[in-house]
């Protein structure tokens, strides 16, 4: 089996990399160093990226409910979550492909 037919967060590697690379060919960085993209995907290349970044989002909540009124609590607004969700897709993808 091929990298691209592995699973990340429920989504094939090889359906959800060419929406990821879409956001990264876009991407601008600003004078402080943060990674800004935007782009319009069609709807065969959004819903697998979306779906996985989902489910990313969702893993990322139950950790934050596990952790509310611990110390190890730190709220986060909804783009944090997002922001953290892709960063979380990405190292997993890459994780992946280092395990091939």
């Amino acid at each position: 089996m091929s990298l691209r037919d592995e699973t990340v967060y429920g989504e094939r590697v090889g359906d959800v990399l060419p929406g990821l690379q879409a956001f990264m060919d876009a991407a601008v960085y600003d004078d402080q160093g943060w990674f800004h993209s935007s782009v319009a995907l069609e709807p065969q290349l959004a819903q697998p990226l979306f779906r996985a970044l989902m489910r990313a989002e969702a893993e990322l909540l139950l950790e934050d409910a596990d952790k509310l009124g611990s110390d190890a609590y730190e709220e986060r607004t909804q783009e944090q979550r997002g922001a953290d969700a892709l960063v979380r897709l990405a190292v997993r993808m890459g994780d992946r492909a280092r395990v091939r």
